[in-house]
């Protein structure tokens, strides 16, 4: 049965007649179980900003909260259907309700979130009673300089992709950015700190990014589910209002082509399971609506679609910024991030980070011993950890091996979700995407050749030092299974087995059969007085040699064919 919650929000009261589980969330309340809390801004960004737009960071922060106050189905295959999709129910109060009760408001929000997390949305907004004051959202610094002349605002997760995006804007191109950064748990807030300052180093002293921190998060007692599908959606709503108070109509995301196309890499992660962050269709959905509250042409971009994350590594590398890259985090188990181990080496995040890493040759600057397991060499105990590993690797097989976008398209449906998204020619962008999967299936592949050459030279393979639920044993694995069975070599000594009934008479042979009969012939002939009965000849038919069982000819051929070699 679809689960049916009811999410009260900012003291809003029930709709009559609604009998289903209930949910209270308070962001300003006596007793508030949401936090929401704009850092690092100035008096004259955020100065008299418009209603609906403080309307849009109180719906994200509910929106964001209540998704992961609810539970879903377990991570096997077959959680899925009613056990993993719910019905949400939410009453928000609002400043100006009445823009948000639009029908295509309504419709462009459910619309939107139910694509990002596979739900079933319905909104009703009642208007405030008392509405928050506008420095409830912000902690001003004085300290902070007013920004001017801001051309781009980039959303930043301190992760590879954010970074490299933000060394191209602001390193490469030389332009004035604000990085709009979200961290709901303070490790990672830190990280992006030391993150942010390194990279201001590296820029021109009259072009430094405006960095604008936002602290969102619930009461830990209420997370039921910790996937933060909808985290997208508060980092654009965020990054909607600082652009909208700096007079600009586009914000950016940074995040690499195959992340964003929401291919199924593994059966954990399809549908909803795995990111839509940046998908196509999801960037479109939020220019949309936003286009709707603020009655003028939103975009919103992700300039890396066509990147793999390889590439993104090697454009850090072209832009002499490969150093920054020990600040970043890809781990999506930042709960349980460590300094000594900053990411986790399981999740796919980490899986891919590691593998571009490698493929662009900057593992220098991302140690193996930052990952609590080695992505190549160490063992995945949890049958979770191995299938996401395993999976990942095959599907860098798949997509290396297809050559033509009609096999390509029968083997990944969910990529016609991605050219329908699109602006342009479809044939031109199917080819795009075939292209991109192909490329990222090259760089993971080429990362295993190498690996399995060098463990190969260095004995540990043949010495069964590798344990055999790491990448390079499932793959050299999977590998060697496939091969066809190797011959067993010539024997040196005749055979004393009957002639085997089943075996055709005449079978074609290689080259190194061939020669390998032909020694073995001249070896017979020489041993003839020894008895020896069963022995095999050529014969040639139509170009082509045969084999022959020797004891089934009349003895004058037998006696011609065995005669001693001079």
């Amino acid at each position: 049965m679809k689960h049916d919650r009811l999410i009260l929000c900012g003291g809003a009261s029930a709709p009559r007649g609604v009998r289903v589980e209930r949910l209270n969330l308070d962001l300003w309340g006596r007793d508030p179980n949401v936090f929401l809390k704009i850092h690092n801004i100035t008096d004259a960004v955020m100065k008299n900003p418009p209603a609906v737009l403080l309307d849009l960071l109180d719906v994200a922060a509910y929106v964001y909260a209540g998704d992961q106050c609810g539970p879903r189905g377990g991570t096997r295959s077959f959680d899925y259907g009613d056990r993993w999709d719910r019905r949400l129910r939410y009453v928000i109060p609002l400043r100006k309700p009445k823009t948000w009760e639009r029908a295509e408001v309504k419709e462009a929000l459910a619309e939107l979130l139910g694509w990002m997390t596979d739900d079933q949305f319905e909104f009703s907004f009642p208007k405030y009673e008392r509405a928050p004051r506008l420095q409830d959202y912000l902690e001003f610094d004085k300290n902070t300089p007013n920004p001017t002349g801001i051309e781009e605002v980039c959303l930043f997760s301190g992760g590879l992709d954010s970074l490299a995006g933000a060394v191209k804007e602001a390193v490469v191109d030389g332009r004035k950015i604000a990085l709009v950064s979200h961290s709901p748990a303070p490790q990672l807030h830190r990280r992006q700190k030391q993150l942010l300052e390194a990279l201001t180093a590296k820029c021109e002293p009259n072009n430094h990014p405006f960095f604008v921190h936002v602290w969102a998060n619930k009461s830990s007692k209420l997370t039921k589910d910790t996937s933060q599908r909808i985290r997208s959606f508060l980092y654009a709503s965020l990054g909607a209002v600082i652009a909208s108070m700096m007079t600009l109509n586009r914000i950016r995301f940074y995040e690499n082509g195959p992340i964003s196309l929401n291919l199924p890499i593994c059966e954990q992660l399809v549908g909803a399971r795995v990111t839509r962050t940046t998908h196509p269709q999801t960037l479109a959905g939020m220019s949309t609506l936003l286009s709707l509250l603020l009655d003028t042409d939103v975009a919103v971009e992700n300039p890396f679609l066509w990147k793999t994350r390889t590439d993104t590594v090697l454009d850090l590398k072209a832009a002499k910024a490969a150093d920054l890259i020990p600040y970043t985090v890809s781990c999506s188990h930042t709960r349980g991030m460590t300094t000594g181990y900053p990411h986790c080496g399981c999740c796919s995040q980490c899986i891919d980070r590691r593998f571009a890493i490698l493929a662009g040759g900057c593992d220098e600057n991302d140690p193996a011993d930052s990952y609590e397991l080695d992505v190549l060499s160490d063992g995945r105990e949890r049958i979770e950890d191995r299938t996401m590993l395993e999976r990942y690797l095959s599907f860098a097989a798949k997509v290396e091996a297809i050559q033509d976008e009609n096999a390509f398209f029968a083997e990944f449906p969910e990529a016609y979700r991605t050219i329908n998204a699109m602006d342009g020619n479809a044939r031109a962008s199917a080819k795009q995407v075939v292209t991109l999967c192909r490329r990222h299936g090259e760089q993971v592949n080429g990362v295993i050749d190498r690996g399995l050459t060098e463990y190969a030279e260095s004995g540990a393979l043949r010495r069964g030092k590798l344990p055999e639920t790491c990448a390079l044993m499932l793959v050299g694995n999977k590998r060697a299974s496939a091969l066809p069975a190797k011959e067993l070599p010539e024997e040196t000594e005749p055979s004393s087995k009957p002639p085997d009934p089943q075996r055709p008479r005449c079978a074609p042979m290689t080259r190194t059969e061939i020669a390998r009969r032909l020694l073995n012939r001249r070896k017979a002939r020489a041993r003839e007085a020894e008895g020896m009965m069963s022995r095999h000849g050529l014969r040639q038919e139509d170009g082509k040699l045969y084999t022959i069982c020797v004891d089934e000819l009349d003895p004058e051929a037998k006696k011609r064919l065995l005669k001693p070699a001079s």
